[in-house]
């Protein structure tokens, strides 16, 4: 048979399972893996009846639970808040509270497992009364403001937490 490429793929280099072991595709390791983690406090911490297997974790229970994936080789968690309906509103003003749930888990998960990482989502749903991320209407104030200056009026600009934290966008 004497067909040209793409009829045919010459296989000769992957006779050696060495060499088939360096040319797969894809390799899963403990370290490409994102723990997702739900930090809750008082009343609305505990297990997820959604999610089986899954708990809202308290701050210190978010720590140990950090320290063990962390010995299990995972390099980074996803944070995601339950905040309690009284502090949820219109604007989600809560996400820009720095004594707020989320600063202070990735404030608690960074100082008792330094080398981990930790994402958090900026989504504005868990703080808002209407559980969307968009605004109906943005106040008459809104203007583009520059990353490095706080505008603690207007949360969908809310500057990062700490360099070592990465927020995907939403």
């Amino acid at each position: 048979m004497n067909a040209s490429y793409p009829d045919t793929r010459p296989r000769r280099l992957r006779t050696a399972e060495f060499v088939r072991a360096l040319v797969r595709e894809t390799r899963l390791a403990p370290a490409q893996l994102i723990q997702p983690l739900f930090a809750a406090e008082g009343v609305l911490k505990g297990p997820i009846a959604s999610m089986p297997g899954q708990s809202r974790l308290d701050l210190d229970e978010l720590v140990r639970e950090c320290a063990e994936l962390q010995k299990l080789g995972i390099a980074a968690v996803a944070l995601f808040p339950v905040i309690p309906p009284a502090l949820k509103n219109e604007l989600g003003s809560e996400s820009l509270n720095p004594e707020g749930l989320i600063p202070r888990a990735v404030r608690a998960v960074k100082s008792g497992c330094p080398g981990l990482g930790v994402i958090v989502d900026i989504a504005l749903d868990p703080y808002t009364n209407h559980a969307t991320t968009a605004y109906s209407t943005l106040p008459a104030t809104s203007k583009t403001t520059s990353p490095s200056k706080p505008c603690a009026s207007r949360p969908w600009c809310w500057p990062a937490p700490a360099p070592t934290c990465w927020r995907p966008p939403t």
